[in-house]
């Protein structure tokens, strides 16, 4: 299938290479390159958000993108679950998939006790390294937290890579919870922000 989003899932590629939950993924890709894998990933995610929850970049913008989940129904988080899973097991492999299944075991078991159902998900968020520390993040992710501020509720993230904890403590999330992902035997914190 050709890609909907292909300068921003490139975008978001090139952003992400040194977080260890995605570099797990890319080398789980059972149909090599891993790269065109990843591709198809951030494609997948941004088709994802663009109907489950918020997808996010500045208009004629492709060096930055934020990806969002919102709380659906039951039948829809079941549907959107199932094709998520279709997706991993097509483009990455069973392999991949049992080993994806197992971290969302672990993270959402993690998550639960800390996070309000109702609470929006950032589930990526990632600006070109040529553009990074220029404000575009906090463009990124600030656009859909004024949306969440205004409805009253809380937003939410993980994050393996220790270095992003300030940038996210300057929107106002806190550090609820760290823990160790033993499917990718990488730690990550968990942060929750409340309303505004």
């Amino acid at each position: 299938m050709p890609l909907i989003y292909p300068q921003h899932a490139q975008s978001l590629y090139e952003a992400l290479r040194p977080d260890p939950y995605f570099a797990a993924l890319e080398q789980w890709a059972a149909h090599p390159p891993g790269r065109e894998a990843m591709l198809d990933y951030y494609d997948f995610s941004m088709r994802e958000a663009a109907e489950y929850g918020r997808l996010f970049f500045p208009e004629g913008e492709a060096s930055g993108v934020s990806v969002w989940l919102l709380p659906q129904t039951p039948e829809r988080a079941a549907q959107r679950k199932a094709a998520r899973e279709e997706f991993l097991l097509q483009r990455f492999g069973t392999l991949a998939l049992s080993r994806y299944r197992a971290a969302m075991i672990n993270m959402t078991a993690n998550a639960g006790h800390l996070v309000d159902e109702a609470a929006w998900y950032l589930s990526i968020v990632g600006v070109l390294p040529a553009h990074q520390n220029r404000g575009l993040g906090a463009e990124l992710v600030g656009a859909v937290l004024r949306e969440s501020d205004r409805q009253g509720v809380a937003t939410w993230l993980e994050t393996f890579v220790p270095r992003n904890r300030p940038f996210y403590r300057r929107l106002g999330y806190r550090i609820v919870g760290e823990f160790s992902e033993p499917v990718t035997g990488s730690p990550y914190a968990l942060l929750v922000r409340p309303p505004g």
